[in-house]
């Protein structure tokens, strides 16, 4: 083919002229051929980092134990002072 310019391994590039030179036809759509583009989705997962979320979990964990915790003080304090006042005494009967 008269302005091809072969490369390394004899595959041609394409012409001088810029037009693309198709090599074969595959009968497989390109998904297929490995890469990222053949992960449905797209690029792979992220590593796991299992310390790390280990951690923030017991994080989470502690920080709802203290909410609840402070919660139940705050509702215990209310029953509390609501105790320490003395009912209004009515005058001893003698």
């Amino acid at each position: 083919m008269a302005g091809d310019r072969p490369t390394a391994g004899g595959i041609r590039a394409s012409p001088a002229d810029g037009s693309p030179v198709k090599i074969a036809h595959c009968p497989w759509p390109p998904s297929t051929h490995g890469g990222a583009s053949a992960i449905k989705g797209g690029p792979m997962a992220k590593k796991p980092n299992y310390r790390f979320e280990r951690s923030e979990r017991a994080r989470q964990k502690a920080a709802k134990k203290a909410a609840r915790l402070a919660a139940k003080q705050q509702k215990a304090a209310a029953r509390k002072g609501a105790e320490t006042v003395p009912p209004p005494s009515e005058p001893p009967m003698n």
